[in-house]
């Protein structure tokens, strides 16, 4: 039921975002022993937040870190944090990344609040061999919550996922990969259970002064459990 109203809430908004970079290489490149070995590291540090509350403190207004979604001065907020650490990240050969992000959201709907949260950390590797073959290959865990106070819409879906990919590449003619991602996700909610499997197969055929001729497939295996008619189904078959 929606009635419409002249009365409001006076709200406080309060957006932040700033980022730290961190690169030895600038300084160290071409150092030996110890600097040099520092300077294949790089790290890259991004936060962003937006905040909407009825608090009426100077903490309150313009502290840009507040996370405390189950207080309900907190009308809604959105905060981002992603951290990006590298080594050998110039290098033409192999290299390595550790990639955390979290994402968090609160928002207040006709029906009540409605909350996410999402966090995960990923693994990626890269290796060059003899410049025509290239093996990437990641791992990421991480989970996926939401907690709403209707419909009983809330879950945890923990996930894993492993994938590798192989690509051969002749000269700028031609060019072939091979893919497969394995991804498991548990709902620690219930009952659902979701694992899927992918194999793919990519071929880039160049032809000079006329474009490019692109062959692509996938196969794919799901196994499910659970009812699929469900908004957990939804986001652990995207």
């Amino acid at each position: 039921l929606f009635m419409a109203s002249n009365q409001y809430v006076k709200t406080y908004n309060n957006q932040f975002s700033g980022s730290l970079i961190l690169r030895p290489a600038v300084v160290w490149r071409k150092e030996k022993g110890f600097k040099n070995f520092l300077s294949r590291l790089s790290n890259t540090t991004t936060y962003r937040s937006s905040y909407k509350n009825t608090l009426s403190t100077i903490g309150g207004m313009f502290n840009p870190f507040y996370v405390n979604s189950n207080d309900t001065n907190l009308v809604s907020s959105a905060s981002s944090f992603r951290n990006v650490f590298s080594f050998n990240q110039n290098s033409s050969i192999w290299g390595i990344d550790v990639i955390y992000n979290n994402t968090q959201s609160k928002t207040l709907t006709v029906n009540g609040f409605e909350a996410y949260d999402m966090a995960s950390c990923l693994v990626a590797g890269r290796v060059n061999i003899k410049q025509a073959y290239t093996i990437n290959g990641n791992y990421e865990n991480g989970w996926n919550i939401r907690n709403s106070e209707y419909m009983n819409k809330n879950y945890k879906i923990d996930y894993n996922s492993l994938s590798a990919n192989l690509t051969y590449q002749f000269k700028t003619i031609l060019k072939i990969s091979t893919s497969y991602t394995y991804k498991q996700k548990n709902n620690r909610r219930g009952e659902e259970l979701s694992i899927s499997n992918r194999a793919g197969l990519e071929i880039n055929y160049r032809i000079a002064k006329r474009g490019n001729l692109i062959m692509k497939g996938d196969y794919y295996w799901i196994h499910f459990r659970g009812e699929t008619n469900t908004s957990v189904a939804y986001e652990m078959l995207e």
